[in-house]
């Protein structure tokens, strides 16, 4: 197995996909915050002129997180085309409930995947608890979704530096 392979990278490319995430998810809370409450606020009669009330940063992030998921998806779908290629008997599909990062290939693996799955476990035992107390506390709602990514992210990293420790470049 190489460190090359994308079950070993692919928990790399949900943080990237996570941060592409987070820079929508501003936007969106931030566009969200503005309409609904007062969707007729949202125009104003100022002396006979409409002046329409625009976030531009909220729209801003949504569009430049969109723009940014084009070449990461090009990107993704191009490595998952060529692991699938390369490794014809450890194809990665794109619609599966088993992650793709999970290597059971042989019993050595099943064990380092069983080790990083309980560090990970270990994490959100600690992370979700604490996440939920600070939610007690009144701060803007985008925080606690960037709290959430961040615990995905250092999932997402838990589990790769496990993997990583086991592969041995041939």
């Amino acid at each position: 197995m190489k460190k090359s392979d994308l079950r070993v990278q692919y928990p790399l490319w949900n943080i990237t996909l996570i941060i592409i995430l987070m820079i929508i998810s501003y936007g969106a809370v931030r566009c969200s915050d503005i309409l609904f409450p007062m969707i007729r606020s949202l125009i104003d009669n100022d002396g006979g002129v409409v002046v329409a009330k625009i976030d531009m940063t909220a729209i801003f992030t949504v569009i430049v997180g969109l723009v940014l998921l084009v070449p990461f998806y090009s990107a993704y779908f191009q490595k998952l085309s060529k692991h699938n290629k390369q490794y014809p008997n450890d194809k990665i599909s794109l619609f599966s409930f088993h992650p793709p990062e999970y290597i059971e290939e042989d019993e050595m693996f099943r064990q380092v995947t069983q080790k990083a799955t309980k560090k990970v476990y270990s994490f959100y035992t600690m992370a979700i608890p604490l996440t939920i107390a600070i939610m007690l506390f009144p701060l803007n709602r985008y925080f606690f979704i960037v709290i959430l990514w961040l615990i995905f992210i250092i999932q997402n990293l838990l589990y790769y530096k496990e993997i990583r420790k086991y592969i041995v470049e041939i």
